[in-house]
Order: structure tokens, then C-alpha cells, then sequence
């Protein structure tokens, strides 16, 4: 199989390098993007966004991934501190993203210290 370069193990398709000049992956991620924004507080999950745009789960989460990284989307927590998630189509939990503008930071809770926890520092890891 011909090499792309040194590094590279596979060979691009010419509809993959079409794609990625055609610049889909910013149409999707506006698309994504417009989708979570109208979803407001509720927020969604790859598999919600999957079925509203009519694309599949493996077209949008990459998309998510990439907004994600860049701080525009934002994992929902629930109270407990853990991720929300919610039952996909095939039964599986999903985690629940919602936009960064309607994002509801919530205060952290004062640590509770007591005589064991003077001098330790704190490990604890909120994202």
C-alpha cells in the first residue's frame, strides 16, 4: 500500500481528502454547535444531536470532541459531581454536553477540614 508520507501508515482516499478540503468539518461543527444552542439548558448528547441532523453518531462526535477542547461546549455535572447522562437509542448512557453561554456554574462546596487535613493539599480534581 503507497505511503501519504513516512509517517503515515494509510492511504488517504481522494473522497477524504475532498472532504477535507470542502471544509464539512466546519459545517458540521456549526451544525452541532446551532443544535446545542437551541437545546438551551437541557443540553444533549451525541446520540440527540445524531438523530436531529440526520447524521451519524460517528459523523457528529468528533465535532463534540473538538468543541469540547476548545471550551465552546461543556460536560453537564450533576449534583454529586458526576457526569449527567442520559439512555441513547441502542440503551447505552451518553454524556450531556450543553453550550458554554447557558452553562449553570455551580459553587463548589467549602472543603470540610478537620485536624487530619491540616498541612495536606488538596488532590481533589473538578473540571
Amino acid at each position: 500500500m503507497p505511503l501519504n508520507s513516512s509517517k503515515t501508515r494509510r492511504q488517504l482516499s481522494p473522497e477524504s481528502l475532498e472532504a477535507f478540503a470542502s471544509g464539512n468539518k466546519q459545517r458540521s461543527r456549526v451544525r452541532v454547535l446551532e443544535y446545542l444552542r437551541s437545546c438551551r439548558e437541557r443540553g444533549a448528547t451525541v446520540d440527540e444531536v445524531s438523530a436531529a441532523l440526520g447524521v451519524p453518531p460517528n459523523g457528529v462526535s468528533g465535532r463534540f470532541t473538538e468543541l469540547h477542547r476548545s471550551g465552546t461546549i461543556l460536560k453537564v455535572i450533576d449534583p454529586d459531581g458526576k457526569p449527567l447522562r442520559r439512555t441513547t437509542r441502542a440503551g447505552c448512557g451518553a454524556g450531556v454536553y450543553v453550550c458554554g453561554e447557558f452553562a449553570n456554574p455551580t459553587p463548589s462546596p467549602e472543603p470540610q477540614t478537620s485536624l487530619f487535613d491540616i498541612g495536606v493539599r488538596d488532590r481533589s480534581y473538578s473540571e
